[in-house]
């Protein structure tokens, strides 16, 4: 089970315009200073070749592996000689995002001798493209270098190009929607961790019985991938089983708790629930309510605090892991590396993991 690291806490609140803002480190030293250091060094972001998107091998998660350096990678030797400022568009919907609010902390505390500024940005109280599209528009009019930023659909598709276009590089984490012009994407291969997640629930049922999705955002991609490989393998490997009905709580437990009861009262013979995102704890209480703990079997995702309790007590009996930590953290340092020498990963699409996480792992 996965050990939770402890949250560094160096956010201060910078601005407002499109949302919360707030810088996760930095220092304004060096904002006065030439492009060029004093051994006549340029960064790569300054000098005429420089080109804001690079079409990267993409592999599959069979071919790349694990990525090696996947919470590892460290910040080049080198020392911007003007203040950079780079931007992570995230979320606090669930308490996931805690987690990837951690690995953005430790990256930024890492930079701050580096002359760097990062700002932690939650654009709205949803997972809204327009939301973040906004603060696209605001981050490029006050002349950030870099953007990290989830991908939620294709409507966000047009601004990240527009950042590019701009000469801002765009690093994807967590959520992704393609084609875009992301300079990499570093989270799980999210269809196929739906295809585990189903997996684990045909094992759970011995491959027969009902099962109800509760999904977190019809219009968020990384959702509907999780939604649609689980639905794949249910249908193509465990014919038995019937899915009986789809719904979306907005990541919100106190939705997924009433609409896992409405499916129990609707399906007296409810044999499982699948959750995509957020709020699987208010399902399982839902379930423990109904004295129906280890009868009505729940799948879910990220092994946090939260869920391993459920995962202890036996309302939740597979979650599916990924690395949330590395998701906030290694796109900073990446795109760091990036605007200072050109140097890229390997691949585009870095793979975390898609473990399933049970009471006797």
């Amino acid at each position: 089970m996965k050990k939770i690291i402890t949250l560094v806490c160096v956010g201060l609140l910078v601005f407002a315009s499109a949302g919360m803002i707030f810088a996760a480190g930095g220092t304004e030293k060096g904002t006065t200073a030439a492009a060029a250091s004093s051994d006549g060094w340029v960064p790569y972001y300054k000098k005429a070749d420089f080109k804001a998107f690079v079409a990267l091998p993409e592999k599959t998660k069979e071919q790349l592996g694990t990525v090696p350096d996947e919470m590892k990678v460290m910040p080049v030797d080198r020392v911007a000689p003007e203040l950079v400022k780079i931007a992570v568009i995230g979320a606090a919907t669930n308490p996931f995002f805690d987690i990837i609010k951690q690995g953005v902390d430790d990256a930024a505390e890492l930079l701050i001798k580096h002359n760097v500024k990062v700002d932690w940005i939650i654009p709205g109280s949803s997972l809204s493209s327009s939301d973040v599209n906004a603060v696209m528009e605001a981050l490029l009019v006050k002349k950030y270098n870099a953007i990290t930023t989830l991908v939620y659909n294709e409507g966000q598709i047009p601004y990240v190009e527009k950042a590019v276009n701009q000469g801002v590089p765009v690093g994807v984490f967590c959520a992704d929607a393609q084609p875009n012009k992301g300079m990499f994407f570093i989270g799980q291969d999210l269809y196929a961790a739906g295809k585990t997640a189903g997996r684990a629930m045909g094992k759970l049922l011995d491959g027969k019985g009902k099962v109800a999705v509760i999904t977190g955002f019809f219009n968020v991609n990384a959702h509907e991938l999780r939604r649609k490989g689980f639905e794949d393998v249910i249908k193509q490997e465990f014919p038995n089983i019937t899915i009986v009905g789809k719904v979306e709580n907005l990541d919100q437990a106190d939705k997924a708790r009433t609409q896992a009861i409405d499916f129990m009262t609707a399906n007296p013979d409810l044999a499982g629930i699948y959750v995509t995102a957020g709020g699987p704890i208010g399902a399982a209480q839902a379930v423990k309510e109904a004295g129906k703990s280890g009868k009505v079997k729940i799948v879910a995702f990220d092994p946090l605090p939260q869920t391993l309790e459920s995962l202890k007590d036996g309302s939740i009996q597979a979650l599916i892991g990924q690395n949330p930590y590395a998701e906030g953290r290694d796109p900073i340092i990446r795109i760091f590396n990036y605007l200072m020498e050109g140097k890229l990963p390997d691949a585009r699409f870095l793979y975390t993991r898609d473990d399933v996480v049970t009471k006797e792992t």
